[in-house]
């Protein structure tokens, strides 16, 4: 896919609030992807479960997975600090929400630390 499906793909997710599961199985996803997907990901609090199965992706790609789990755990954060800041617990599943499962079957990933 080019850059610019992909950046039509991120500006839909990150004003996008329904999507709960997004698959994108087999599309050679590369560091342009990334580059349009972790913004949208950080605005989309809706979505549960994102599969990157069977896209080959190698070492060099691990630094987005790892920037988009950790904005999606700076943001549960975010929520209950301030939450905390007037005394109370965060509200409902407020807190809960946003990415809770990552796939990445089938890719290249190294194995050192």
């Amino acid at each position: 896919m080019s850059k610019k499906s992909w950046q039509c793909i991120g500006e839909s997710l990150g004003t996008n609030n329904t999507v709960k599961i997004l698959s994108i199985n087999a599309c050679g996803v590369d560091s342009s992807a990334f580059e349009a997907l972790v913004p949208a990901l950080d605005k989309n609090t809706s979505m549960e479960i994102l599969d990157l199965s069977y896209n080959f992706m190698g070492d060099d790609m691990a630094c987005y997975i790892a920037k988009i789990i950790a904005n999606q755990s700076e943001r549960r954060d975010n929520v209950v600090w301030l939450a905390g800041l007037r005394g109370e617990a965060p509200q409902g599943d407020e807190y809960k929400a946003g990415l809770q499962s990552l796939i990445l079957r089938y890719n290249d990933f190294g194995d050192f630390v």
